[in-house]
């Protein structure tokens, strides 16, 4: 997952975030990262940045992600992060990130629909198949 040549990145400690053509936030958790909450508030922060029309279809490409802490994963239900995403896609590609989204989709009870998926290309046309 790469961004357009003209996109605009907003680039951070765990993550690179930015909008495709599609209108599809992007977010990408860096190669070996240790997500914590300070992390995923950085993440919905940058969505609420480049996204003026709330709330966003966002895919997370975490198939690299080596730890999420659960106050990380608790800070989607927050009161904070309502109303900030409509669905999120969450891409997993290692054993250790299809667990970590496994978790997250089994303790975790955010206000917008999670889908998993082993490609880019399934969880865009997932969040496409949508309902705005």
């Amino acid at each position: 997952m790469e961004p357009e040549q003209d996109a605009h990145v907003i680039e951070q400690r765990a993550t690179r975030t930015w909008v495709g053509r599609d209108g599809i936030v992007r977010a990408q958790i860096r190669p070996g990262a240790e997500f914590t909450r300070a992390d995923s508030v950085a993440a919905l922060n940058a969505t609420r940045a480049l996204v003026p029309n709330l709330p966003a279809l966002v895919v997370v490409d975490c198939s690299e992600l080596r730890s999420a802490d659960r106050e990380s994963r608790s800070y989607f239900e927050s009161s904070e992060a309502k109303g900030t995403l409509l669905a999120m896609a969450i891409v997993f590609g290692s054993p250790v990130s299809r667990m970590i989204v496994s978790f997250f989709m089994r303790l975790v009870r955010p206000d917008f629909k999670v889908g998993a998926f082993s490609s880019e290309e399934d969880a865009v046309s997932w969040l496409q198949g949508l309902e705005r």
